[in-house]
């Protein structure tokens, strides 16, 4: 029994180790068939896989190549770029220091300008502390009359300080010929300046009229240097230094109408160096005459010497014609001696003839 069973036992187990390996081998046939299967996908993939990453490499690649061309080209494109702004920035700075440099000048011209201008407002202060002064004012307004003369006119016409012979003396005097003009300066600058500080109408008025008295006075005065018998011309000129002040007072009907019956001729800055111009044509005509004098009283001359010399042509022609009248009598007494002289040869040979003969 227990041999029977044992051997029953061992072939049960036989049995099931026949099954479990049967199983087993069912199972690793099926994986390998499995296996085989996921093989063949698997290498599949692989080379899907390889052929992918060769073809992503070659895109890589053309993309790298191609990358490196354009980096190249935006390189060259850029290092163009910064060399054309690099230009343009030095323009810029060129311009940039020009134009400092310009305002630099400039500033210095404005620091310049303003300094003239404090010194030209200076001045303007001094010239009215001046003007302020009635005897500076005069030498003011003399000189420029005589420097306006001088600028115009030949200094040997313009007599300075010109003197009569009461000791009076006028700024200036212009010779024309053989007499002179005198000129005096006046600078009625009080009255005119109080008419223009008036407040109301009435004050204006007031010192208006106050203006025009001191400008008829002042002809007056000018008038005195009208001195015929002292060489002057009938009439005199009145300079005011100021346009404004002689506008204002040519404006007024009776204080003109004053100086013309006083033969005073008030002139301003402007029309007086009309007067000067007039004057000097006017003496260049003189010039012109006086030449003309010169070269006619030359001309006389020369007729004089003219006439002196045809005389003394005349005179030669006679003696020269008595010479000839002269000459020819001795060659007729020359020829008249020689026939003479001939015959008498021509005598002596017939006689020396004859003596031979007896």
């Amino acid at each position: 029994m227990t041999a029977y069973a044992a051997a029953a036992v061992a072939a049960a187990l036989a049995v099931l180790l026949i099954l479990l390996l049967w199983s087993i081998w069912r199972r690793l046939d099926a994986a390998s068939s499995k296996l085989s299967s996921l093989d063949g996908g698997f290498t599949a993939r692989i080379e899907a896989m390889n052929a992918a990453l060769a073809a992503l490499n070659q895109h890589l690649f053309e993309n790298i190549k191609t990358g490196r061309e354009t980096g190249m080209k935006q390189a060259e494109l850029l290092g163009k770029s910064l060399a054309d702004n690099r230009t343009e920035l030095n323009q810029r700075l060129e311009e940039t220091h020009k134009l400092l440099s310009s305002l630099s000048e400039k500033l210095g011209g404005i620091d310049q300008a303003n300094r003239n201008l404090a010194d030209s407002l200076l001045r303007i202060d001094e010239l009215r502390r001046l003007l302020a002064q009635p005897g500076a004012r005069g030498q003011l307004g003399e000189a420029i009359l005589i420097e306006t003369a001088l600028d115009v006119l030949p200094q040997k016409y313009v007599l300075t300080q010109h003197t009569f012979a009461d000791r009076s003396r006028v700024d200036l005097a212009i010779r024309i010929g053989e007499r002179i003009i005198p000129i005096d300066s006046k600078f009625p600058l009080d009255g005119y300046r109080s008419m223009l500080d008036a407040n109301t109408e009435d004050d204006r008025n007031r010192a208006r009229k106050l203006f025009l008295r001191q400008v008829r006075g002042h002809v007056d005065n000018v008038a005195k240097y009208i001195r015929i018998n002292e060489g002057t011309y009938p009439f005199a000129l009145m300079y005011i230094p100021s346009e404004g002040v002689f506008l204002e007072m040519s404006s007024d009907d009776e204080t003109a109408k004053h100086a013309r019956m006083r033969r005073v001729i008030p002139v301003g800055p402007g029309s007086f160096l009309a007067y000067l111009e007039i004057i000097l044509e006017g003496l260049k005509g003189l010039e012109v005459e006086k030449r003309t004098l010169e070269i006619l009283g030359r001309l006389r001359e020369t007729e004089k010497l003219v006439a002196a010399a045809g005389d003394n042509f005349n005179r030669l022609a006679s003696h020269l014609a008595n010479a000839y009248k002269a000459t020819a009598d001795v060659e007729k007494c020359i020829r008249h001696l020689s026939d003479t002289i001939s015959a008498l040869h021509h005598a002596e040979n017939i006689a020396e003839e004859k003596d031979g003969a007896g």
